[in-house]
């Protein structure tokens, strides 16, 4: 598929499924209004200006112009003590158990949807990386809290918190969300203890805690099964690949290499890689027949040298294999000089990269208090057939999903309640929408499933919250009322609705600006490719 036509399509994906979570969740307070015999005035998809719509029973159904949101105007659910329509017409006030099963129906729709999209998983499979074997710590700072508390560089993590460590992911939202971090690790054959220590914010991170040193994920070898037989390289003038020309086809195995058994995906790169754009002599399984085969790797120029920046000069990671690690440049090394020239912007940087393709530059970093210089080439070269490796695939049943999501939302919940995870850490419908756009262009229609099965079960949670203006406001006021028949007076309630009508569209306002932040300078990067796209292609 086309760059423009995959973008085009994330962006169709993006207003389709956000969208819909937002419609699934009001038209199940529509259905439970109707029901209940409550008085809808309108049912809307979006906020702002009406851009279509059209009446139906008396309810007015309608599109905004901004397609972030959606409510049902209820007015028997609004704080007052004598409910009436928009032109005037007094309404009777409703049971609290009608306000309680019409607020209920909103989260219990989201549910549903995510339960839906749990059995899609579950049948489909869910394309994840390959389980770790081990995770190896490297370039750990002698002055974070880590090193202090015994952690040293060589260290094989084997557990976090008492929980076999499980990805570089899990490892990553044990810092983030948990108060306080635990390790096992093996040093020199022996098991060494990591006692409890409460791990250090780091400013440059949005004040979040994630883990101060480098490591390497070492993972379970995957068999070298074809996935995807890719068609052009944009990065040679859209040269074809030759596995296409070679007939290559989804599900062929790798078997043989120059006659020598071979087994893995890491086998036949390295094998490519090796072989210096040699023609290489393959043999494959194709339907339980063995097929022989010879391609001429192409190679692949590209002017990258591996850095990723969350916050400039600090470099939040350095790719393995690419000129700045091959260099010695390091995770958490500040950018200071390139050729003696200071260098303060990213765009500077990206600027002398994008001017000095295939040249030498000397960069100057600073670490631990000291500056050290690095002759770093703005070139990077590799030899790739165009096949895209079969991915680690997992099948959890709806259950095993909903309590892994459930678990990871009441843990942020909790970390946002501690304070260890600011309010700016959350995302809004900026951060979605670009979470829906990038699991389209990386992992296609299922990581965009899954995606939106963990957000329906969030906003489901989220919504139930027992505050003013959500589900769960309406749920614990119906509640209050129910169990002490006695109505809660107008008076009370909309001056307490006001103040988080006000905060909600403040932190609304905020947590956009901080989207906005992280879709653009936030996530600089010189990297441009993928570690997805190095690791799972050939």
């Amino acid at each position: 598929m086309p760059v423009w036509l995959n973008s085009i399509v994330g962006v169709l994906l993006v207003v389709f499924f956000f969208g819909f979570s937002v419609f699934i969740h009001e038209f199940g307070h529509l259905l439970a209004a109707v029901w209940r015999g409550l008085h809808v005035e309108k049912f809307s998809i979006g906020f702002g200006h009406r851009i279509w719509g059209f009446k139906r029973k008396g309810i007015d159904f309608i599109v905004g112009w901004l397609p972030f949101g959606g409510y049902v105007a209820l007015p028997q659910l609004e704080p007052n003590d004598e409910p009436i329509t928009s032109d005037g017409k007094l309404l009777e006030q409703p049971k609290p158990i009608d306000k309680i099963i019409v607020a209920v129906a909103g989260p219990l729709f989201n549910l549903m949807f995510a339960f839906v999209l749990g059995v899609i998983l579950w049948k489909a499979g869910k394309p994840v990386s390959p389980p770790i074997e081990s995770v190896v710590v490297t370039d750990i700072p002698a002055q974070s809290i880590d090193y202090k508390n015994g952690l040293r560089n060589g260290d094989t993590i084997l557990s976090i918190n008492d929980h076999k460590i499980k990805s570089s992911d899990h490892l990553l939202k044990e810092y983030v969300l948990a108060e306080s971090i635990s390790l096992e690790v093996e040093r020199n054959d022996e098991v060494v203890a990591i006692p409890k220590f409460v791990p250090e914010k780091d400013p440059d991170f949005e004040n979040l805690a994630i883990p101060p040193f480098s490591f390497d994920e070492n993972y379970m070898e995957q068999k070298a099964i074809v996935n995807k037989v890719l068609l052009k390289d944009k990065r040679s003038n859209f040269v074809d690949y030759p596995a296409m020309l070679s007939g290559i086809q989804e599900g062929d195995q790798f078997i043989k290499i120059e006659g020598q058994d071979v087994e893995f995906q890491s086998e036949v790169s390295k094998a490519i890689k090796d072989n210096d754009g040699k023609k290489v002599n393959f043999t494959i399984l194709r339907d339980g027949k063995e097929l022989e085969l010879s391609m001429e790797p192409i190679k692949i120029v590209s002017h990258e040298i591996g850095l990723n920046f969350r916050s400039f000069p600090k470099i939040y990671s350095v790719r393995h294999a690419m000129p700045a690690f091959e260099a010695g440049i390091r995770r958490w090394d500040n950018i200071v000089s390139v050729n003696k020239r200071p260098v303060k912007t990213f765009k500077e940087l990206d600027k002398i990269l994008k001017a000095n393709k295939g040249k030498t530059l000397e960069f100057e970093v600073e670490r631990n208090g000291e500056n050290l210089s690095f002759p770093v080439e703005v070139k990077y070269e590799m030899y790739m057939i165009g096949v895209a490796w079969q991915r680690h695939i997992i099948y959890p049943t709806p259950m095993e999903q909903f309590e892994a999501v459930f678990s990871e939302t009441f843990k942020t919940i909790n970390a946002l309640i501690s304070r260890k995870v600011p309010v700016g850490g959350l995302s809004g419908p900026v951060g979605i929408s670009k979470g829906i756009f990038d699991s389209w262009q990386y992992l296609g229609i299922i990581g965009v499933i899954s995606f939106i099965f963990m957000i329906n079960i969030s906003l489901a949670i989220f919504n139930l919250l027992p505050l003013p203006v959500l589900d769960g406001g309406h749920i614990f006021v119906a509640a209050a009322e129910l169990i002490s028949r006695r109505k809660i007076p107008a008076k009370v309630l909309q001056p307490v609705t006001l103040i988080f009508i006000l905060f909600f569209f403040s932190l609304m306002i905020y947590v956009t600006m901080k989207d906005v932040k992280r879709t653009g300078k936030f996530f600089e990067s010189v990297q441009k490719s993928t570690s997805q796209e190095v690791q799972f292609r050939t």
